[in-house]
């Protein structure tokens, strides 16, 4: 939470909302592909992100959003052939009239290993998105007239209907999750990671201490005065792509199509990067040797040597919850460091523009920053401002 949600819709860890302890259980993820499967997953993919295709319902998506269906999609052959014994197609699969049952075997499963319904529901989208690519494959090669059962996508339709509501409910009664850190102690973890690397530069510790102190520093420092997005743009900063270098500092790019998940919903942004942060970016890039590499693209937020791949999404979260734990004691993990923020925005006494202004650079709607999976004090302010505005009234009577 990917902790942040790029991908597909329930196959990334870091979209666990944590709200339930989880078991350790395997993930089932096909890792052996047959021929034939890989020709259905990359005409899949070709379909889901074709431009115009007349074949589809609906509009195209991003790479990594096709990506993360299909890898949904692989975590479900995956466990009906270990578990089941069946034969992994998408054809085969998704275009059964038995992959409802099927469906519901599986949200029962993930149910019994401790996840959310809403982590559900991301898995049940993605198998209807599969559904219907399989279903217009199907009715294209059909004999003119040839009427192809729905049965698939229909049952796919009314599962996800329910686990949405299901989580939805889930939701409204969740709490602040175990592992969580208000907006100031998250303000004070990012302080902390920098004055431990400022005194290890100043008293010229060890390389290696150094240089993990840095990347500490200038990733808390990143992670806090840039809003938490929800869409891997932290996860993927490339330098010389998103990351662009100026003569004062570096600029969030995020200008050309594509550079994220919801580019097509929020359009180009050039967002000048906060100077303390910019000289933190400076000092790690140069540290890394990464500095003059802009033509080759390095990721900004990989620590080791090679910078030419990006973590995945549950790298990612393991990354951020680790170095939080290192500098807060907790460890946080990116989906609640973007409700921490949220919930500190919406306590303040901040206008309407700002807090739209804070959805649009978080990737997210004013209404989803509204909400109980983000806003975690929103019905305790509900609640308080009613009984205080009963009570004001209240004693005006003597």
């Amino acid at each position: 939470d990917g902790e942040e949600g790029e991908g597909g819709g329930g196959g990334s860890e870091g979209q666990q909302q944590g709200r339930v302890k989880k078991t350790r259980v395997t993930t089932y993820t096909l890792v052996d592909i047959p021929p034939a499967l890989q020709r259905e997953l990359d005409e899949f993919v070709r379909w889901r992100t074709l431009t115009v295709n007349s074949e589809r319902n609906g509009v195209s998506v991003e790479a990594v959003t096709a990506a993360g269906n299909k890898s949904d999609a692989l975590r479900l052959l995956g466990w009906l052939k270990a578990e089941r014994n069946v034969v992994p197609s998408l054809c085969g699969v998704f275009g059964s009239d038995r992959l409802g049952p099927a469906v519901q075997q599986f949200i029962a499963h993930l149910r019994s290993c401790g996840r959310t319904y809403t982590t559900c529901a991301g898995y049940v989208k993605s198998f209807a998105i599969v559904a219907r690519f399989v279903h217009a494959a199907r009715t294209a090669r059909a004999p003119r007239g040839t009427v192809i059962s729905s049965t698939p996508v229909d049952a796919m339709h009314g599962l996800l209907a329910q686990t949405k509501q299901q989580g939805r409910l889930e939701e409204k009664f969740s709490g602040k999750p175990p592992a969580w850190l208000d907006w100031a102690q998250v303000q004070t973890a990012r302080a902390r990671a920098v004055r431990l690397y400022e005194s290890a530069a100043k008293e010229e510790e060890a390389t290696g201490t150094l240089h993990k102190r840095l990347f500490d520093a200038t990733l808390l420092t990143w992670l806090t005065s840039v809003p938490p997005d929800r869409v891997g743009v932290s996860r993927l900063l490339r330098l010389g792509d998103t990351l662009k270098p100026t003569a004062t500092g570096f600029d969030l790019d995020l200008s050309r199509p594509g550079q994220h998940k919801t580019s097509a919903a929020f359009g180009p942004t050039i967002t000048a990067v906060p100077a303390p942060t910019a000289k933190l970016l400076t000092a790690w890039l140069g540290a890394t040797g990464r500095t003059g590499a802009a033509a080759a693209q390095p990721h900004v937020f990989v620590p080791g040597a090679d910078a030419s791949k990006p973590l995945g999404a549950p790298q990612w979260t393991k990354l951020v919850k680790a170095v939080f734990k290192a500098h807060a004691g907790v460890p946080l993990a990116p989906k609640e460091l973007r409700s921490s923020f949220i919930t500190f925005l919406r306590s303040g006494h901040n206008s309407d523009a700002a807090l739209k202004s804070a959805a649009f650079a978080m990737r997210h709607s004013s209404a989803q920053a509204r909400g109980p999976a983000y806003d975690k004090e929103r019905a305790e302010r509900l609640s308080a401002a009613a009984v205080q505005v009963a009570t004001d009234y209240a004693a005006g009577f003597k």
